[in-house]
């Protein structure tokens, strides 16, 4: 894993394969990357549901997991922004608490589900509002570097579950496509919409994706200092004393280099985004 890709989304038609992908991916990066995996549903969680007011936490949580997904019969466009409103504060005040909380400490989150869902099916949250006045808040919310559209034939998602009918699983698709088609072409970010055949093919392309953005950060930082246009510099934290004989200034061991700083400096000033950690530039280069 690579400085680039902290947060994983992954969105998609219940019956679509998501659950499966996600745990392989969850696997991928634990076993390849050594990377800790938080997995979180929907949302940053910091606020609890809003039938947890009403039932309390525990009860709540138990009724959403007997109640299907989409069957909420809220008209109000009163009751819709509160619910909205009250949703959006916990994506914008929970991203900076889960940057803290788990991102600055190296791990890796993923999202099964994201925002995508109140643009594109506010149905699920029993939320009726324009998908356009949703979108406008997207630009207000953290984008992740790897964002993943899973989707199927509707024969195949109605083969496995049974919540939606035919035309609601095109329509919705259709919905998804679009969207991050759009994404992908408005944000710097990656945007992938795949058809979940094969598990094997599905994780290729994943796989290859968090690659190639590994690949991106590491040609930055070579192009930077081929092109003298910046200067590479290693800030050590730490040292170890000694304790290793094998490490020295110019080749540090392992150990001091979790605890390092690769900074590229500019001719005239120094970026904080051009600050990458010393250990992931370890293992990037291996």
């Amino acid at each position: 894993m690579n400085n680039k890709i902290k947060i994983i989304t992954f969105s998609g038609v219940d019956g679509a394969g998501k659950t499966t992908i996600l745990t392989k991916v969850k696997e991928l990066i634990e076993d390849k990357y050594k990377k800790e995996v938080v997995v979180l549903r929907h949302r940053p969680s910091i606020l609890p549901i809003l039938s947890a007011i009403k039932h309390g936490k525990k009860e709540a949580e138990k009724k959403t997991m007997e109640v299907l997904p989409r069957t909420g019969k809220n008209k109000s466009k009163l009751s819709s922004f509160i619910r909205f409103s009250y949703y959006l504060v916990d994506y914008m005040v929970g991203q900076w608490i889960n940057y803290f909380k788990y991102t600055a400490k190296g791990k890796i989150i993923i999202y099964e589900r994201y925002y995508f869902d109140f643009i594109n099916d506010g149905r699920r949250t029993n939320i009726d509002l324009d998908s356009g006045f949703i979108k406008f808040f997207y630009k207000f919310v953290f984008k992740p570097k790897l964002n993943i559209f899973l989707y199927a034939d509707p024969d195949v998602i109605l083969s496995r579950k049974q919540e939606m009918d035919k035309e609601s699983i095109v329509d919705l698709t259709n919905k998804y496509k679009n969207l991050f088609n759009e994404y992908s072409n408005k944000y710097n970010q990656h945007y992938l919409s795949i058809e979940n055949i094969e598990i094997d093919e599905t994780m290729n392309k994943i796989e290859n994706t968090i690659e190639n953005a590994k690949n991106e950060a590491l040609n930055k930082l070579h192009l930077g200092v081929i092109s003298g246009s910046h200067y590479p510099m290693l800030l050590m934290a730490s040292y170890c004393g000694g304790e290793n004989p094998k490490c020295t200034d110019e080749l540090p061991c392992e150990n001091c280099l979790k605890m390092s700083n690769i900074v590229l400096i500019p001719k005239d000033q120094v970026k904080s985004e051009n600050i990458i950690s010393g250990y992931d530039f370890l293992n990037d280069c291996r």
